[in-house]
């Protein structure tokens, strides 16, 4: 191989310098997709796009869109880039109505993804697309209907006593109480006794194993807060790098408290009126019974083959249900 210029540094410092310039040039064509289509968009950076902020961590991603819609007052869109990659914010409300009602069809699947390897992160309602996550709708839908939200309501409404009681308890003491910690422990215990029939209490056990799993799934070193930021941005590269919904321990934590509470009951015959017991229907009979108790019509169901109810599919639902909670 012949050098270009005779000297190593030279031909290396050229070869860079060609590379950065055909990168540059890739960029500055793909930072023209919203003005060749007519879209308003904030001026971006090289390479970054409208991405510099957030990943420097100085603006949240709730801030960052907020940032976005402000960029361009009046617009009823506001184009951006993440990167490379082009999106869009929609304002107008009718636009909105478009997407998320008239042409649903069209705009059925989240850009939001995990891993096909983190089961817990890509297998629920949140990160499923296509053909795979309308059938688990149909059968996750019948669990939310507003006779079985009744039937859980006691189970809420034991951990407002709870609550209540704990605030009692504490009024008038020296030591403040703290409110967010107080209302985290809360939700704690309305999400375990609805969603993995546990009953916690962790207003009274301050060191309750779900509350510091609880702690863990929101505890964002600058590496996790990439790592989950990339979930929502840029889900080709968390493909790529394999990274996970929720930390190892924590998968391993929600996988045993749920086997071990769903083969107690059925060792057990014990039923509850929570959403525990609907993931039980449907593990063993594939669909959920009827609000006062009438089995469902057995029929054939062509479509099973796209989402089993079972292993770390199920787990999915009430770890998803965890997070959505908080």
């Amino acid at each position: 191989m012949e050098l270009l210029t005779g000297y190593v540094v030279c031909d290396t410092l050229l070869v860079l310098a060609v590379v950065a310039l055909a990168v540059y040039l890739y960029y500055a064509n793909k930072f023209t997709y919203w003005k060749k289509k007519g879209v308003p968009n904030p001026k971006p950076l090289p390479f970054l796009g409208n991405f510099l902020m957030p990943l420097l961590q100085k603006r949240s991603p709730g801030q960052f869109i907020e940032d976005m819609y402000n960029s361009i007052p009046g617009a009823p869109c506001v184009g951006f880039y993440v990167f490379g990659r082009p999106a869009i914010l929609i304002k107008d409300p009718n636009l909105v109505r478009n997407v998320l009602v008239k042409d649903f069809n069209i705009f059925p699947d989240r850009h939001s993804s995990a891993s096909e390897h983190d089961t817990l992160g890509s297998q629920n309602l949140f990160t499923l697309n296509g053909a795979p996550w309308k059938y688990l709708r149909v059968k996750l839908s019948p669990t939310f209907t507003s006779g079985r939200m009744k039937k859980m309501y006691p189970l809420v409404a034991k951990c407002a006593t709870q609550l209540l009681d704990y605030l009692q308890d504490h009024t008038g003491q020296k030591d403040p109480i703290e409110v967010k910690e107080t209302t985290a422990k809360y939700a704690t215990d309305v999400i375990s006794t609805c969603a993995f029939g546990i009953e916690t209490n962790s207003l009274k056990d301050p060191k309750a194993e779900f509350r510091e799993f609880g702690r863990k799934i929101f505890d964002f070193t600058r590496y996790r807060t990439l790592e989950v930021m990339g979930l929502f941005f840029v889900p080709d590269l968390v493909k790529f790098l394999n990274t996970s919904f929720f930390t190892k321990d924590t998968t391993d934590f929600l996988r045993k408290v749920f086997w071990d509470t769903i083969n107690y009951r059925e060792k057990n015959k014990i039923s509850r009126d929570d959403f525990l017991e609907l993931l039980i229907q449907l593990k063993n009979k594939g669909s959920v019974d009827g609000e006062n108790g009438e089995k469902p019509t057995t029929k054939d169901d062509k479509d099973s083959a796209l989402f089993e109810f079972n292993g770390d599919n199920l787990v999915a639902q009430p770890a998803l249900f965890l997070t959505a909670g908080f």
